[in-house]
């Protein structure tokens, strides 16, 4: 079994669909379940399995509550399933009532692997022991493996479905891919593969097997996360920018306006383009030789490798672009020297590329490097890598219609729209990666806001509305129906807000970020566990709060809303509806165009 190649290549399915029979086992098959991408792997088994009730809860709050009324009822747990981040700490309100009546309830969150926690990875967060002592026990279980015992994780689980006194925690990390997926597929297009018919059977055959209860192990030996930091190294940072060439800037998440004036003042020095990411407020803000727009397109990818940057200088952390931690970084456009610059706390690099990391600020480090001299830039490449994207650009242009609104075309509007010197609050999923993709006019300076950190959906409404009452200005909030269903009772402080909110929701029924990964088309997990497709509106919402409501189902009318809210001068809801099969369509021509 050790050695048996196509387990080990299915394992993470494997996991979850012995877990979910072994709970059958002790008579628990009732799942409230949430959407996410990290869980699909628990989903799947679902799907695989026989005679389970799913229950779809659209959110973790809300799902927890629900499974404490059916396990007061039934008088046995039901098992809570989440994806990772903040998912699983909104369970924490109903678990903790169930530990003080002493209701049994199965809270089982995905996690993402141990090399990621703390590393600040996306939607990471240390999620071991996440409920403290409000739960009866914790599993802490690594990714699946073959070489962890299967006896042992069965009487694991089995020895917390025996818990009747109050809730119990299990975490189970899972490493990409979370399914299985042919070995020949398009990299833009992975298609997985069905729970196979052979890892059903080998599970019933585990199961078969005898269960030593008395079995432990300490699921977490072994794991260890430790700083991949170095001391500052200021002549060797010196050595390396004299060398360069090829330089690119990259810039996350600066930390304040002196770190934004130094990165200003290195633009004009060093004459290299620059990559400004949307949370760094600095988009169209540089005059650099030349702005990178945006990396999350495969012809995006490609012209950076052929720029073949010597040296990437990162100011700031926590981009949101996938493909610069990914191609970029890992995918064999790897720099010979990565310098990172930023004074926050602990290992800030998901990728696990950084050479040299300066634990300051950008302002500190542009005043320590005020003597350095980069070496004399190839304009050629330069040249080649602008015309590349203004390629890119125009072919993008012509593939996003404006009779047919979609994220691209709501992002570009706003930008056109939102005066300079307020706030832009960008929602996490869809919202903030179209924001990302698009470079606003130049010159205008415009504060954006984003929960980054670990990139939960709830609470965004919330958060505009403290940042718009500490800064004192006007903040446009643009997030989606799901963001917004999770926090719609935050419209009371919008509506008592003294300085204006305009909460803009993109209303395309459901979480439709799950339409463009692998899960949408995976054939073990029904469309609708994903997506939470629905058919709310916000009109009565908006007069619930006694918000004045606008509404756009088109681009013209998208402009003529947002400027009649802006006129408007208080807060206010502006609903955008938008058909998801059409953004769907308008996202797969642009991320399949060439130049």
């Amino acid at each position: 079994m050790a050695h048996d190649d196509f387990l080990l290549s299915h394992m993470n399915t494997l996991w979850p669909v012995l877990i979910v029979s072994e709970l059958m086992k002790s008579g628990i098959d009732t799942y409230f379940v949430s959407p996410g991408n990290r869980n699909v792997p628990i989903m799947a088994a679902l799907g695989a399995a026989e005679k389970v009730s799913v229950k779809t809860c659209l959110d973790e709050r809300a799902a927890a509550y629900r499974a404490l009324g059916y396990a007061k009822a039934a008088g046995k747990p039901g098992v809570l399933v989440c994806t990772s981040g903040t998912a699983a700490a909104n369970y924490f309100p109903a678990l903790i009532e169930a530990f003080r009546d002493e209701v049994p309830m199965i809270a089982w969150s995905a996690d993402r692997p141990p090399e990621l926690v703390g590393a600040d990875a996306n939607q990471t967060t240390d999620q071991q022991g996440l409920f403290g002592r409000f739960v009866r026990k914790s599993l802490n279980l690594p990714c699946p493996d073959l070489d962890y015992p299967i006896s042992g994780l069965l009487a694991r689980i089995c020895d917390l479905a025996s818990v009747t006194d109050g809730p119990v925690h299990i975490n189970l990390p899972f490493r990409e891919p979370l399914l299985p997926v042919p070995e020949k597929s398009h990299a833009l297009q992975n298609i997985p593969a069905p729970v196979p018919f052979e890892v059903v059977e080998a599970a019933k055959r585990l199961m078969a097997q005898p269960n030593p209860r008395m079995h432990r192990m300490d699921a977490t030996a072994g794991f260890y996360c430790g700083s991949a930091n170095r001391h500052p190294v200021m002549e060797r940072v010196g050595e390396i920018l004299a060398g360069s060439r090829r330089g690119l800037l990259v810039v996350g998440r600066p930390g304040s306006r002196a770190d934004a004036a130094a990165i200003m003042a290195v633009v004009e020095k060093w004459k290299w383009p620059i990559y400004c990411d949307i949370a760094s407020g600095l988009k169209g803000l540089t005059n650099a030789v030349f702005e990178v727009p945006f990396f999350d397109h495969p012809e995006a990818i490609r012209f950076v490798g052929d720029y073949d940057p010597d040296v990437i200088v990162q100011f700031g952390t926590a981009l949101v672009s996938k493909a610069y931690y990914g191609p970029v970084l890992k995918g064999g456009i790897q720099a010979p020297g990565l310098i990172q610059m930023s004074a926050r706390k602990g290992l800030r690099d998901p990728s696990h590329s950084v050479d040299i990391r300066l634990d300051m600020t950008a302002s500190q480090a542009v005043s320590m490097l005020s003597t350095a001299a980069p070496g004399r830039p190839e304009q050629s490449r330069i040249s080649k890598l602008a015309s590349g994207f203004e390629a890119l650009l125009q072919q993008l242009d012509r593939n996003t219609p404006n009779d047919t609104l979609s994220h691209p075309l709501i992002a570009k509007a706003i930008f056109d729209q939102i005066p300079g010197n307020e706030v832009l609050f960008a929602g996490n999923s869809l919202v903030v990666r179209a924001f990302d993709m698009v470079l606003p006019p130049l010159g205008k300076p415009i504060d954006v806001v984003t929960n980054r950190g670990v990139s939960g959906i709830e609470g965004n409404v919330a958060t505009a509305v403290g940042y718009a009452e500490a800064v004192g200005r006007r903040t446009t909030a643009v997030l989606g129906d799901i963001s917004l269903l999770h926090d719609l009772n935050s419209l009371m402080l919008a509506a008592k807000s003294e300085i204006p909110v305009i909460v803009t929701v993109i209303n395309n029924s459901g979480g439709r970020i799950f339409d463009r990964l692998p899960v949408a088309v995976f054939p073990g997990i029904p469309g609708d566990w994903v997506t939470m497709a629905h058919a709310c509106s916000f009109e009565k919402a908006a007069g619930q709060f006694d918000l004045p409501y606008y509404r756009a189902d088109d681009y013209s009318e998208l402009h003529q809303a947002y400027r009649e809210a802006l006129k408007y001068g208080g807060s206010a809801l502006l609903e955008i509806r938008l058909s998801p099969e059409a953004d769907l369509q308008v996202f797969r021509k642009r991320i399949t165009c060439k130049c």
